[in-house]
Parts: structure tokens; C-alpha cells; sequence
């Protein structure tokens, strides 16, 4: 699953940080790989977002659920 966690391009919006974390948990309790991060470097197309602080805030959170994930 892949995040841009932040403006979006094409006047998309984002779901906001509370969806992404969800969503993460959800592609973990499912036993899917991984999850990535891209723009990172983004200040966000049409709001002050920024992005890559954003990816920071779920890259800990991601680290957090994968790692405390039993194995199946």
C-alpha cells in the first residue's frame, strides 16, 4: 500500500492521518508485506501539508505495528 500523506496531486485530498493509520493496521492484520511513502518532499499542492513531516508521523507508526506483529 502505498501513502502520500500530505497534498495530493490533481486537486485529490487526502484522507487525513487518523485513515492512513488505519489503514496501515489493516495491510498489517491481513499479512501483507509492507507499506510505502513517496513525495516526501512535498509542501502539499493546494494546503499547507507537509508531506514528508506527515511520513514521519506513519513511518513510526508502521514501525511499530510490523514489529509487534506475531508471525504466522
Amino acid at each position: 500500500m502505498g501513502f502520500e500523506p500530505g497534498g495530493q496531486a490533481a486537486g485529490g485530498k487526502w484522507e487525513g492521518m487518523d485513515v492512513d493509520k488505519e489503514v496501515i493496521e489493516y495491510v498489517e492484520d491481513k499479512g501483507y508485506g509492507g507499506v510505502m511513502f513517496w513525495a516526501i518532499n512535498e509542501t502539499g499542492f493546494f494546503t499547507s501539508d507537509k508531506t514528508g513531516l506527515n511520513v514521519n508521523i506513519l513511518a513510526k507508526h508502521a514501525e511499530e505495528v510490523f514489529n509487534n506483529s506475531e508471525p504466522e
